[in-house]
């Protein structure tokens, strides 16, 4: 992994993990066994406690909290688990950002094709769309398609 990303923390770790709790993991494999044992497990135990303390406020603070109004949008959510990914993981995460993205602009064609009255099928638009993606990506693209129509 690339040093900055090996350093990115989850939305959830930068509410519960402060800077000097960072800065006591990043000083434990520097002491002596027996406390690195005792200040790996009060580490842990504080980032405990504080995931509790985050989670015991009411519902309007919490929601303050969060991320952004379109938090349950899947592109969103692949985006920020991409940087803790290895690079074969990363090659997939990849290749499903692809697909999804060719999904969006797949409705966004189809949204604007029957808006305008043109006579384009899905039959066609769907194989001018796929021409443009490898031959993995093509096939990813079939596989998610016949997942997500089974979905609907």
């Amino acid at each position: 992994m690339e040093e900055n990303e090996r350093l990115t923390m989850t939305a959830l770790d930068a509410q519960v993990s402060p800077r000097h709790l960072q800065m006591i993991k990043a000083a434990i494999p520097y002491v002596h066994l027996t406390e690195q044992r005792f200040l790996s497990i009060y580490v842990k135990f504080l980032e405990f406690k504080n995931t509790m303390d985050f989670f015991n406020v009411d519902d309007e603070q919490l929601q303050a909290c969060s991320l952004n109004a379109d938090s349950s949008d899947p592109l969103n959510m692949l985006n920020d688990i991409r940087p803790f990914c290895t690079d074969s993981e990363r090659e997939t995460m990849d290749m499903l950002l692809n697909v999804f993205q060719a999904m969006n602009l797949y409705q966004a064609y189809q949204s604007s094709t029957s808006s305008s009255g043109e006579n384009a099928g899905p039959a066609n638009s769907m194989d001018a769309l796929k021409s443009m993606l490898s031959p993995e990506q093509q096939a990813m693209f079939d596989t998610y398609s016949a997942m997500l129509g089974n979905m609907a």
